[in-house]
């Protein structure tokens, strides 16, 4: 896991407890210019934010043809089409981490929604096509002046 906050002691035990602390490491914060390096060496992205507003770690992991299960609301829910590129839960209940073992326990699903997730990131979200987008919309709003 990347990053680091106040909840960590809380991860570390509920990873212990699982008894899966062989296959999730918490390596602190990582450095801008090696998180796609860290991207390469996973197999699923999970994000648990109520919140995205630039969208930048999801297109990253979707780029990477990382499945991903993330609570469906502002901005994530945008980003992923749940059952093609990813899986969207709730914030209700155990639903979240219900998609989570649902993912892990189907490597046809990791490897068939990773895929599609590459494939939708290079179609819609490089920089050229984004840069293409934008020049779209000021062409559209300097002909409205």
């Amino acid at each position: 896991m990347g990053g680091d906050g106040y909840l960590k002691n809380e991860l570390v035990k509920i990873v212990n407890k699982a008894k899966v602390s062989v296959r999730v490491f918490f390596v602190g914060l990582i450095e801008k210019t090696d998180i796609k390096d860290y991207m390469n060496l996973a197999d699923v992205f999970v994000y648990a934010s109520k919140s995205e507003t630039q969208g930048t770690i999801i297109t990253e992991a979707m780029y990477a043809g990382l499945p991903i299960v993330a609570i469906g609301a502002l901005g994530v829910g945008d980003l992923i089409e749940d059952g093609k590129t990813g899986l969207l839960s709730t914030d209700r209940g155990n639903d979240f981490s219900k998609k989570v073992e649902e993912l892990l326990a189907s490597e046809k699903l990791i490897k068939s929604l990773g895929e599609n997730a590459r494939k939708e990131a290079q179609e819609k979200y490089t920089s050229k096509v984004c840069a293409e987008e934008m020049l779209e919309v000021y062409k559209e709003l300097i002909g409205n002046c």
